[in-house]
């Protein structure tokens, strides 16, 4: 295609910003099309390169940030980790409750992701925000935070300015 290309490493976005094509990364808001391990593979050769591995509650990987009880990342969560790992997905845990994406965190033996998230130091008792446990804990492993610019997540009242988002990143 002229204008669009599929992102399935970093050679194809350093050749997307050479040839001025838009870069479309296959990725996805939860993890519940993992049935069982092997499913890992089959949505690599698909082309997902990201998968986040949950969204707002509990599926079979472990409990996002609105659960009530985070009994952390389950048996099955820890074969899928490792099995996206091997194949080259990263691990996203931007949805994780805090011992879910703790013990993502532990289970990586290479760099994951919040694509889309803040600074609960900013945003105390909003637990959709990661903990600086948690940051510090992704910045051990070499990943990277998307500060999320998303009103709720950045400040508890608007106005919010870029300023506000720039306290996040800080």
């Amino acid at each position: 295609n002229e204008f669009f290309t599929r992102v399935d490493d970093v050679e194809d976005m350093r050749s997307d910003r050479r040839d001025g094509r838009v870069g479309i990364m296959i990725t996805t808001q939860n993890a519940l099309h993992y049935r069982r391990a092997a499913d890992v593979d089959l949505f690599h050769r698909l082309g997902q390169r990201v998968a986040q591995l949950t969204y707002n509650t509990q599926n079979t990987i472990g409990a996002g940030f609105l659960e009530h009880n985070d009994g952390g990342l389950t048996i099955f969560g820890h074969e899928i980790v490792e099995r996206m790992q091997k194949v080259g997905m990263t691990v996203d845990l931007s949805h994780c409750a805090d011992r879910t994406t703790m013990d993502g965190l532990a289970a990586c033996s290479k760099p994951p992701i919040f694509t889309h998230a803040a600074a609960r130091g900013l945003m105390p008792g909003y637990t959709r925000c990661k903990t600086d446990e948690a940051i510090r804990g992704l910045a051990a492993k070499g990943g990277v935070i998307g500060i999320g610019v998303i009103r709720f997540m950045i400040r508890q009242q608007a106005p919010v300015t870029v300023e506000h988002v720039a306290d996040h990143v800080e």
